[in-house]
């Protein structure tokens, strides 16, 4: 009897891992178990404290004896080193993992009969340096029944950092890890599946409202499988940018699951106040990150920690707002996205505050994702459902009123063709008297046309000065108030091109009041120099239309003795010279009443053989029209007079002539245009 109690007590001794003293006796070979509460710890604040100091009897004595399954340091800057003495009296593939391995260092030491082996994971670790890619760090302990192996651990993060050390055989992880990689896989489906899903509400109904979803669902997703430990099957790439930038996912589903609240919620309709504050709390998002570019990495996280938990309980007070404002999809947001942010609040007050519960700090986040992703699928279809049903009443409401417009239609036509009948004839009477009336005035408009082309400049003595010439004249209208005209004398060849105020019958009137001043200044008074006749012509102008500030921009060319001078008022010469043009100078005020009344000044255009001098108004440059119904410019005329400088004058004005058409199109001419061009 005594015997058979002795060995059912030794029995019970090797069914459970031993607390005797800091020796953990393995036993246990059908699960894997949590060691850490039996573990040593010491906190390297400085990081520096290598392996050998860690062997010597000073830091020996600062190790400590853990008192929770998986304490919890929260965000440190310290390295954290774990102490283990492991024996068995079963012969198995015995291993120890630590579960977190999204890490930067994770460094393991076996110490065994005096030989110590070191291995390295982790994500600065390269990458055949990893000693396994799943979810958990996993090291062999390659112990014989017997044995007793010393294993230290030393662990560095930038992130939340918690304890969890657990040890088991080769077959009680490969359970393990199938189970979880079971449920990890249906979580990953439900994932695609609502991405897809979304993507297809998109492509049939192009509301961005999906795509932020689909970002928010994709980042959430890599941001689980990251807290997970899944870290390491990702791409290479990934790792290391996880590993150097580790707010980004979190930051960036964050923003996303912003952005999808206002436009799913609608609230800058619902809820105004709130809509504010989620649109400043977007702003705060790029802070952690340029915390952690910076130079503060733990401050960043600590950031990203505290945005999470006013983020958590942003979006679930804007949702209640909205579902009380009577918007019925905003009951499965706040259901589903609620819960998936009370699961993120639970991870971060669990790693802010240091609570230790496994549920609270590993499954939350997930459940709460797997439920937001369901609820949140609902009420987006419940968001279809609601629009087609006022679609539906709409469409009804168009047909009804449709009907009693189609009646009241009816009763006023017969109402109307009585009235249209009584005014029929008293319309007709009226259009004839106008359009009598019409062709008195076209008909005088055009004689003024016959009378203001009689004093445009003459061909014979534009040929007889010139060596070659192309003109351009569009009016807007049937008279123009934009003018070219020349004359002769002793003092040279003059050559005016103008632009008078207004254009039509009021342009028409300025364009010949003018043409009057320059043959005055030139061959009454016999004023030579360009700028002297404009002095002149404005002098005339300002005593003639007193109270009002009509006049022109004009240029005024005189060729004499091989040299040409000229004054410009706002319109600038183009003179173009070996396939390159350059605007001439000019003066910044009109010939007429303005805010400038100094006198004109004398320019001199320094030419050669060959070259083209231009002289235009502004109604090419100013004309509406092409694919976009903007203006043509000027320095799209420049470049396209430089480009047809070579071409005869024929040539040359049909180009212009075609181009304009081109570019105008449908729409109306704006001015009148005037283009001259000289070749020298």
């Amino acid at each position: 009897m005594k015997r058979d109690l002795s060995i059912a007590l030794l029995l019970l001794l090797f069914t459970f891992p031993s607390k005797a003293g800091n020796v953990i006796t393995l036993t246990d070979t059908t699960s894997v178990f949590v060691i850490t509460d039996r573990a040593m710890l010491f906190e390297d604040t400085s990081t520096r404290v290598t392996f050998d100091q860690i062997l010597s009897s000073e830091y020996q004595a600062k190790f400590t004896a853990s008192t929770s399954l998986a304490p919890n340091y929260n965000v440190t800057k310290s390295a954290i080193w774990l102490k283990f003495i492991l024996t068995t009296q079963i012969r198995d593939l015995w291993k120890i993992d630590y579960s977190q391995p999204n890490i930067p260092v994770i460094e393991f030491y076996r110490i065994q009969n005096g030989n110590i082996t070191r291995q390295n994971s982790g994500l600065s670790s390269e990458p055949t340096e990893r000693v396994h890619t799943g979810h958990m760090a996993i090291f062999d302990l390659d112990i014989s029944p017997g044995d007793t192996v010393t294993v230290y651990l030393r662990l560095v993060s930038i992130g939340p950092l918690k304890v969890k050390v657990n040890a088991g055989t080769a077959a009680a992880y490969l359970d393990h890890e199938q189970r979880e990689n079971f449920i990890h896989g249906l979580y990953l489906g439900v994932l695609l599946l609502m991405i897809l899903y979304n993507i297809f509400l998109f492509v049939t109904n192009y509301d961005r409202v999906y795509i932020y979803y689909v970002l928010y669902i994709a980042l959430t997703g890599i941001f689980i499988f990251f807290f997970n430990g899944y870290i390491l099957v990702f791409p290479e790439w990934l790792i290391l940018a996880m590993h150097k930038i580790p707010v980004a996912v979190p930051l960036g589903f964050g923003f996303f699951g912003l952005l999808f609240t206002i436009r799913f919620l609608n609230t800058k309709h619902y809820s105004p106040f709130l809509h504010k504050l989620i649109v400043a709390t977007i702003y705060t998002v790029p802070i952690p990150f340029i915390a952690l570019v910076i130079g503060f990495p733990l401050f960043s996280v600590i950031l990203v920690q505290l945005l999470g938990i006013v983020l958590s309980f942003l979006s679930i007070i804007t949702g209640i707002q909205v579902l009380r404002k009577g918007y019925r999809p905003a009951r499965y947001y706040v259901i589903g996205f609620g819960a998936y942010m009370l699961g993120l609040f639970f991870l971060i007050t669990t790693d802010l505050f240091g609570i230790t519960s496994a549920f609270l700090s590993q499954y939350a986040l997930e459940l709460g994702s797997a439920i937001e992703a369901v609820m949140l699928s609902f009420a987006i279809g419940d968001k279809l459902n609601i629009a087609n049903k006022d679609r539906v009443v709409a469409q009804k409401n168009a047909l009804e009123q449709s009907l009693e417009n189609e009646r009241l239609i009816r009763e006023q036509n017969i109402f109307l063709e009585k009235k249209v009948l009584e005014r029929t004839t008293e319309i007709q009477q009226q259009k004839e008297i106008i359009e009598e009336k019409q062709k008195e005035i076209v008909d005088s408009i055009n004689y003024a046309k016959r009378i203001q082309y009689t004093l445009l400049a003459n061909e014979e003595v534009l040929k007889t000065n010139l060596r070659q010439y192309s003109v351009m004249f569009r009016p807007k209208d049937i008279v123009s108030g934009d003018f070219y005209w020349c004359t002769s004398n002793e003092n040279g060849f003059y050559l005016a091109v103008c632009d008078c105020t207004g254009h039509g019958v009021p342009g028409a009137f300025m364009s010949l009041l003018n043409i009057s001043f320059l043959n005055e200044a030139i061959n009454e008074k016999k004023i030579s120099e360009p700028n002297e006749v404009f002095n002149f012509v404005r002098g005339r102008l300002v005593s003639n239309m007193e109270g009002g500030r009509d006049g022109m921009d004009a240029i005024l060319l005189r060729f004499f003795d091989g040299s040409i001078t000229y004054a410009a008022a706002n319109n600038r010469p183009v003179l173009i010279q070996n396939g390159h043009y350059k605007e001439l100078a000019a003066d910044k005020m009109p010939v007429g009443s303005g805010i400038k009344s100094e006198s004109f000044t004398l320019f001199q255009a320094r030419t050669q053989s060959g070259d083209t001098l231009v002289c235009y108004t502004d109604g090419f440059a100013d004309q509406f029209g092409g694919p976009k119904g903007k203006k043509f410019k000027y320095a799209s005329l420049n470049q396209l007079l430089t480009e047809t400088a070579t071409l005869t004058p024929d040539l040359l004005n049909e180009k212009l002539q075609m181009v304009f058409d081109e570019w105008k199109g449908e729409l109306e001419q704006v001015d009148d245009v005037c283009v001259i061009a000289i070749r020298i």
